[in-house]
């Protein structure tokens, strides 16, 4: 019987408490090293919205995961993370999951309002709509590690069509505007 612990440090550097969960590792597998494949996180009891991002095969995997609350619909108040781990075998983890707290939703002023993005999940081609006018808009597409993928510039548009041509997977898209920025996640099919 082993026990596996972690904990989450958020974008102010406090850590949360940390969560502890047992397993049991039999003597047939000990001399056989896994490589992770997949994990997948979902929020509450909303399994059926989870996210499955797919990994390097590596026996080690750090969890660096971009996550804005509001795009998963969670409003103000005490919610759960849970994620789980899938190796090269396709067995998927115990679950591990850590209870967090929204206590505001307040919109900083450098947010561009009122902007939507859709569909999504997308098969590659979304919709931006603005909802006014804009001179000059930098659209950034990021991935998972943080990597700005591609960058697109558009002239006065208050909607437009972006063809999201990348693998499957999870993204940011960042639309930036008058020093003001809007940021969603993007499901890839």
């Amino acid at each position: 019987i082993h026990t596996f612990s972690i904990r989450f440090k958020d974008e102010n550097n406090d850590w949360s408490s940390v969560v502890t969960q047992f397993f049991y590792k039999n003597g047939d597998n000990l001399s056989v090293m896994r490589d992770i494949t997949a994990y997948q996180f979902w929020f509450n009891d909303d399994f059926e919205n989870q996210t499955t991002v797919s990994v390097s095969l590596n026996p080690i995997v750090f969890v660096d995961t971009f996550v804005i609350p509001e795009a998963y619909g969670l409003g103000l108040g005490t919610h759960f993370i849970n994620l789980r781990f899938k190796d090269n075998t396709g067995l998927w983890s115990s679950i591990i999951s850590e209870e967090f707290e929204i206590s505001t939703l307040d919109i900083p002023e450098t947010t561009l309002t009122n902007v939507a993005v859709y569909p999504n999940p997308t098969s590659g081609l979304l919709h931006v709509n603005l909802n006014n006018y804009y001179s000059d808009v930098m659209v950034s597409v990021i991935d998972f590690n943080g990597k700005t993928i591609s960058k697109e510039h558009y002239r006065n548009v208050n909607k437009f069509d972006f063809n999201l041509s990348l693998p499957s997977g999870f993204y940011l898209l960042i639309i930036e505007s008058d020093a003001k920025q809007s940021v969603h996640k993007i499901i890839k099919r």
